[in-house]
């Protein structure tokens, strides 16, 4: 992990470590978390272990198969599916289901539980937890030079970015499967390099 730009730290997902589930379905790879010092903190192994200490959570699922899906009780979900087909988020009672595409989103309330059903596995979920009451994310798919402010990650999906500073003078490249994880103070300029280069954008507010 290295501090590239003011209050700005970049990593590759492959140096953060594992965590393999406990029903063996998968494992995730905590990217970044908000705490609730207003702290960013990238490629932390531990980062569930006192849900008070966190504001949000952004992590990467690789989903092998079907099963069941992680309940967190006061917590706000989003999901985007970054490998795969299609990922099924099923209700316990079979009523209601999410269906989240390649490259698509949902926003869910963690306190249900569900049952994931993969289609082209193994999948990867780009997962986003906020604590309700305290926080609010906001995720989108990034193509085109955009601006993000305050605490954000980013992670790289396909092709290259440049990311810099609020002058726009400094810039740091940012390659596929590379994360950048902001503290509240920074403002970034994020340009796409190549034709096909997409980017997970993820932004925090508090509530």
């Amino acid at each position: 992990m290295a501090l590239v730009l003011p209050a700005v730290y970049r990593f590759a997902v492959a140096d953060v470590p594992h965590e393999p589930w406990r029903n063996g379905g998968g494992f995730t790879r905590t990217l970044a978390v908000g705490t609730s010092a207003g702290a960013v903190t990238g490629m932390v192994t531990d980062a569930g272990a006192d849900a008070s200490s966190w504001r949000w959570r952004v992590s990467l699922a690789t989903i092998a198969r079907d099963g069941p899906f992680s309940c967190f009780p006061g917590v706000d979900r989003l999901s985007l599916l970054v490998g795969g087909t299609a990922l099924d988020l099923i209700e316990a009672n079979d009523q209601h289901s999410l269906h989240i595409g390649l490259y698509q989103s949902a926003r869910y309330d963690g306190n249900t539980e569900r049952v994931a059903r993969v289609t082209g596995a193994p999948l990867q979920c780009l997962n986003v937890m906020t604590m309700r009451g305290q926080c609010q994310a906001r995720l989108k798919v990034v193509a085109q030079p955009t601006k993000a402010q305050g605490e954000c990650i980013l992670l790289v999906l396909k092709g290259s970015f440049n990311v810099a500073d609020g002058t726009g003078r400094d810039k740091e490249p940012l390659l596929p499967d590379h994360a950048l994880c902001a503290r509240a103070q920074a403002q970034l300029h994020i340009v796409p390099q190549t034709p096909d280069s997409l980017l997970a954008l993820v932004e925090f507010t508090a509530v």
